[in-house]
């Protein structure tokens, strides 16, 4: 279940990095952290096992 949610949160923050022209390496690495941490934090939240 995390790494669905994390690839969910991934493809949206990769197609808002490609829309609004932040494709730098910094970015990138940017939205990994966030998308792993996101995607932690909202299935401990729902609590989906």
């Amino acid at each position: 279940m995390i790494l669905f949610v994390f690839l969910l949160l991934f493809c949206i923050s990769s197609i808002l990095n490609i829309v609004l022209k932040t494709t730098k390496k910094g970015h990138w690495l940017m939205s990994l952290l966030i998308s792993a941490f996101l995607s932690i934090v909202i299935v401990f939240l729902l609590g989906v096992k």
